[in-house]
This record gives structure tokens, C-alpha cells and sequence, in this order.
């Protein structure tokens, strides 16, 4: 099922106190803690499977992922990656941490929201800045489309700073995935996330509207092959196709409304039908009704 933006920040609420409670030892027990550090921080070239091999039994054992990857991101020199300077053992550090992120993003459904909780708690609460986002993203080899999901979950981070150097990641991954063309399709639900947050108002500040309507048109335009009558699509395209007939006027009144085809009602059950929950579907009924002015 597809998580609207709203669900995104409970599901960073609940994972960044899952990492809270893994950093603080309460899941791994300290001896254990010190294995993972020893093994991460001693790879080798002729040691680097059995001590792989040794991680993942350990990991497997304790069922703490999300501290591997804390300690992994706090191991690896990511900024001497950013200048090529990293070798031999920094090299192999790197490496696992691509491997792991690679796997993650492949079968976990909230890779995106479990990595900003992890990023985050990683940064000591300090908040992520657009260029340490843009710097991970490259080094860590994570695809563009799980890019696009993790500048998603920044916009509903509990942390400031995140939020304002996340809406500068947002617009930038946007702007690279419409530059990327139609080669590119992404999940459905990854789809409907991104499309309703073009339509939230709490976003004004993120993007101005021409952009936001710019990028939303971009979107559908680059998914051809969608079936937009079904599922968690449904409504989303027929919004946009209706209100682009009444772009260009402030008012009913201007509008030929039944030569178009186009009822209040219609409209407003399309967009409630494209939106995540109750809070959504009245905001979405109120920027209807807005569109059409006073009606009656």
C-alpha cells in the first residue's frame, strides 16, 4: 500500500526511536557492539569475506541492522570519498557499506525512512545538510529513485534543519529525475507520494506553484504506461487534466462548465479519491472549492 507524506512522519517518529534504542545498546549488548566496530574497522583485503561473513551472523543473530549500518556510516571516511582520496581498508569499508545499501534498498519498503532516522541519529541530532544528502547519495551509490523517497522523508523530519536542507535536496532530485526522461518509471507508490506532495499546501515554501504544477505535469507525462484509472493512482491524473482546463480563470462564472463536461462534484471526487486520508481529502475538497469561487 502507498504512504502518503503525512504517514511518512509517523514512520520517522517510530524508526528514529528504534535507532535510538539500538544506539543506546538496550537491543545489542556492548560486547557485541565492540565485535561490530572491530570487524568493520580491521577489514582487509584477506580477511574481508570471513569477517563479512562473521558481520552477518552477527547481525542475523541479534536482528540489529539498523546499528550495523549506524556503525557502518560512522566507520567509513565518507568525506576523503568525496575526493577519491579513500584505499585499502577504507576502500573495503566503503564497499560493505554500498553492498548493504544496495541490498536494503532492494527488500526493505521503508529503506528510505529507516536510512534518514539512521543518517539523523548519526549526525547527533545536528540535522543533514543538502551537500552531506548529495555527498552520501553518490558515494553510497543509492539509486535516484530511492533519492527521491529519501528527499520525501526529509520534508517531514522532526528536525529543522533537516527540513530546510531537505526542501533544497527535494527540488534538486526532482530536477534530475525530469532530466533523466521517460527511461525512468518509478514504483506506484513511490509516484502517489510525490504527486500528492506537489498538491499539499504545507509546501508552498518548498516550491513555488508554477514549479509545483510544472513538476506534478512532468511526472504523469513521464509515466505513459500507467494505468491511472486503478489503484493508488486513481483520480490523481484526472485532477491535473481537469484543473488545467481551468487555469487560466479565477472564477466559475468564466468557465463553460457543462459544455465541458466538468461538475464541482466530479472534481471534487477525483481529488478526494487521489488523496491519503481524511486530512488530505478535506484539503483537497477546500482547494476545490477555492478553484471554483463562490458557488451558489
Amino acid at each position: 500500500l502507498a504512504h502518503g507524506p503525512r504517514d511518512i512522519g509517523a514512520r520517522l517518529r517510530r524508526l528514529g526511536g528504534r535507532v535510538r534504542r539500538e544506539g543506546d545498546m538496550s537491543c545489542f549488548t556492548q560486547p557485541m557492539q565492540w565485535q561490530v566496530r572491530y570487524l568493520i574497522s580491521g577489514l582487509s583485503k584477506k580477511n574481508y569475506k570471513s569477517s563479512v561473513s562473521e558481520l552477518h551472523s552477527l547481525i542475523n543473530t541479534t536482528g540489529s541492522r539498523v546499528f550495523f549500518l549506524r556503525a557502518l556510516i560512522d566507520e567509513t571516511q565518507l568525506q576523503d570519498a568525496k575526493h577519491g582520496g579513500v584505499g585499502g581498508r577504507e576502500q573495503l569499508k566503503l564497499q560493505l557499506l554500498q553492498n548493504e545499501l544496495r541490498e536494503r534498498e532492494n527488500s526493505e519498503t521503508d529503506f528510505a525512512v529507516c536510512l534518514l532516522a539512521t543518517l539523523e541519529e548519526s549526525r547527533r541530532d545536528a540535522g543533514l545538510q543538502e551537500d552531506f544528502l548529495s555527498h552520501f547519495c553518490k558515494v553510497g551509490k543509492i539509486s535516484l529513485k530511492a533519492q527521491l523517497a529519501l528527499a520525501l522523508a526529509t520534508l517531514k523530519s522532526a528536525n529543522e534543519t533537516t527540513r530546510r536542507e531537505g526542501a533544497k535536496f527535494f527540488k534538486a532530485k526532482l530536477k534530475e529525475y525530469a532530466s533523466a526522461g521517460r527511461g525512468s518509471p518509478l514504483p506506484e507508490s513511490l509516484l502517489h507520494d510525490l504527486l500528492i506532495t506537489l498538491r499539499m499546501p504545507e509546501f508552498d515554501e518548498v516550491l513555488e506553484e508554477k514549479d509545483r504544477e510544472s513538476h506534478f505535469k512532468q511526472l504523469i507525462d513521464m509515466h505513459p504506461t500507467v494505468d491511472w484509472s486503478t489503484g493508488v493512482l486513481a483520480g490523481v491524473a484526472s485532477q491535473q487534466r481537469k484543473l488545467a482546463k481551468l487555469e487560466t480563470h479565477h472564477r466559475v462564472a468564466d468557465v463553460d462548465l457543462v459544455g465541458r463536461g466538468i461538475s464541482l462534484a466530479d472534481l471534487l471526487r477525483d481529488l478526494c479519491r487521489g488523496s491519503s486520508g481524511a486530512d488530505a481529502a478535506k484539503e483537497a475538497a477546500r482547494h476545490a472549492m477555492a478553484m471554483f469561487g463562490a458557488v451558489g
